[in-house]
């Protein structure tokens, strides 16, 4: 299953837009002003640390002025079911 979980985090992404700007970083994810998580970014993939870790597919999207950071939530469980698989798969939008 599938869910597109949006992050809201404080991630300000500048207006001049390709989401290569956000390639080596490293951003903690806060809900209700608690960090739960870190989220670093490689040329691929989004490498989640804290609720669930794993690799995720992962793009920017501007909705209207803004720009908000989507990721692909994949459960621990699924992204276990075949490590080959998903080692050899690469994402980029």
């Amino acid at each position: 299953m599938k869910i597109c979980l949006m992050l809201y985090l404080l991630i300000f992404l500048s207006s001049c837009g390709t989401n290569n700007k956000i390639v080596g970083q490293r951003f903690e994810i806060q809900q209700h002003n608690e960090t739960i998580g870190s989220i670093y970014f490689s040329a691929d993939y989004a490498h989640i640390r804290g609720i669930e870790k794993g690799t995720v597919k992962y793009f920017v999207d501007k909705v209207g002025s803004k720009r908000y950071l989507f990721i692909e939530y994949i459960p621990d469980n699924v992204l276990n079911c075949k490590p080959d698989f998903w080692k050899t798969l690469k994402y980029k939008k």
